[in-house]
C-alpha cells in the first residue's frame, strides 16, 4: 500500500490509508499480547490525517482510537501529531 511504520524508543508512527494501518495495529496488538503478555491501550494511541476525515472513519470508531492533538491555551483543539515529544 505504500505505507510504512517507524519508531523511537517506545513510540511508533504508521502511515498508510486509514483501512491499512487500524488493521494492521489490530493484528500487531494481537501479535503483541500472545509474544508478551502486554496489553495495548486505546486511550495512549492517536491518530492523526490532514486529509481524511477521521471523526468518520469506521476503522478508527472500532479501534477506538483518540485523535491525535493538543489543547491550545485558548481552549481550542488543535489537529496533529506529537513526535518524538514536539508537536
Amino acid at each position: 500500500m505504500g505505507g510504512f511504520a517507524r519508531a523511537y524508543a517506545d513510540d511508533v508512527y504508521a502511515c498508510a490509508p486509514a483501512s491499512v494501518v487500524f488493521a494492521a495495529l489490530d493484528r500487531f496488538a494481537e501479535a503483541l499480547e500472545q509474544m508478551t503478555g502486554l496489553i495495548m491501550v486505546p486511550s495512549k494511541l492517536s491518530c492523526y490525517s490532514p486529509s481524511y476525515d477521521l471523526e468518520r472513519c469506521p476503522w478508527r470508531a472500532q479501534s477506538q482510537t483518540p485523535l491525535g492533538g493538543v489543547t491550545g491555551a485558548d481552549g481550542c483543539f488543535l489537529p496533529g501529531m506529537m513526535v518524538g515529544g514536539t508537536p
